[in-house]
């Protein structure tokens, strides 16, 4: 049994079933998601139980965890250090995924996690205690308040994400919007003044 498949998925992917269910590869697939190399899934292959992982959010990899993924967690419950052991042990050592990680992303360190989950539970979303560890249930609540603030609810913490959970806990002040430009009737007006002053 394999320890994972990456996938595509499809457009328009709803990223809220990422959420740690497990369901029938047969099922994903009527879901639209389809493996990175095109190969079909054979018969028995489709009954496999698989949840979705998006390890870097909606723009990077895509993976089908299967049970395999799980017990390489039993050593270090960890979704990096599991997924380090099965590139490199199992997908031939190449340690490679063929979508392409999205670096400009960045990720949150230990102390930015905790200010996370700090704010997120004052905001009423449960990300658990506050230990500066991304774990499922901080997953879960980044993933409910990208669906309220309708953003890819892909449960993917990044540093602009951070910052939008800061505005929304009052913590940080509003961004400056970028100036646009006149409307027909402020044209008509700003030509009046120019008129007005020769």
């Amino acid at each position: 049994e394999p320890v994972f498949d990456e996938v595509r998925l499809p457009a328009n992917f709803n990223y809220a079933l990422a959420d740690g269910t497990l369901r029938s590869v047969a099922d994903w697939s009527e879901r639209g998601v389809r493996r990175v190399n095109g190969a079909e899934w054979a018969g028995g292959d489709r009954n496999l139980q698989a949840q979705l992982f998006l390890p870097a959010g909606a723009e990077g990899p895509a993976l089908l965890l299967h049970h395999n993924f799980g017990v390489i967690r039993r050593y270090n419950n960890s979704d990096r250090y599991a997924l380090v052991v099965s590139l490199r042990a199992f997908d031939g050592g190449s340690g490679s995924l063929t979508a392409s990680w999205p670096t400009h992303a960045g990720s949150l360190n230990r102390e930015q996690t905790l200010e996370l989950q700090t704010l997120l539970n004052g905001l009423g979303y449960d990300a658990g205690s506050p230990d500066g560890l991304f774990g499922s249930k901080t997953r879960s609540a980044v993933r409910q308040f990208q669906g309220d603030q309708n953003l890819a609810a892909d449960g993917f913490p990044t540093a602009s994400l951070l910052d939008q959970i800061r505005v929304r806990a009052g913590v940080a002040p509003e961004p400056a919007r970028t100036p646009r430009g006149l409307q027909r009737s402020g044209i008509r007006e700003l030509q009046r003044l120019l008129n007005r002053l020769g």
